[in-house]
Order: C-alpha cells, then sequence, then structure tokens
C-alpha cells in the first residue's frame, strides 16, 4: 500500500495548510465523511476530512468525534474552512 507523509502534505502550499499537531506519521488515503462516527467506512491510516457539520450545534462533541477515530486508525483529520451553509 502506497503511504504518504504529513511532512510532503503540509509542504503542499497551493493547499495553504495549517498542521495543529504534526507527527512524523504517514497517511494511507483521504476520505471525507460528514457522519458524527464514520469509523464504519474508515480504513486504517486515513486522514478524515470534514466540514464539521455533525458538529455545529455541540462543538463540544468533537473530542470524542477525534478520540473515536484515532481508537479506529485513523491518523489525521482534515477540516474544510471558508463555506457558509444557509
Amino acid at each position: 500500500m502506497n503511504t504518504s507523509t504529513f511532512t510532503w502534505l503540509f509542504h503542499q502550499s497551493k493547499l495553504q495548510l495549517r498542521p495543529l499537531h504534526c507527527p512524523h506519521q504517514s497517511f494511507t488515503t483521504v476520505q471525507a465523511s460528514e457522519l458524527k462516527n464514520p469509523t464504519e467506512f474508515t480504513k486504517e491510516g486515513a486522514v478524515v476530512l470534514t466540514l464539521g457539520l455533525a458538529f455545529e450545534h455541540s462543538p463540544a462533541d468533537f473530542s470524542t468525534y477525534a478520540r473515536t477515530l484515532a481508537s479506529a486508525g485513523v491518523h489525521g483529520i482534515g477540516f474544510g474552512t471558508g463555506l457558509v451553509f444557509f
């Protein structure tokens, strides 16, 4: 299985990524999900991308979300920003 490192990902300047925590870890795939618990559909080593819609009214639930994904083997979480929903 091919892997990429977070260091490589953060060096892709066009993405304008800002790391909050950058272990020297790799990832195997990138998956998008707006589910509160997407672990049934995630792969070990994945980066899960979200807009955070599931936490719009309960931001405190994000800590549980992050722990659940980490326990399932997810290596990172990415947030989309600058989007507005009406």
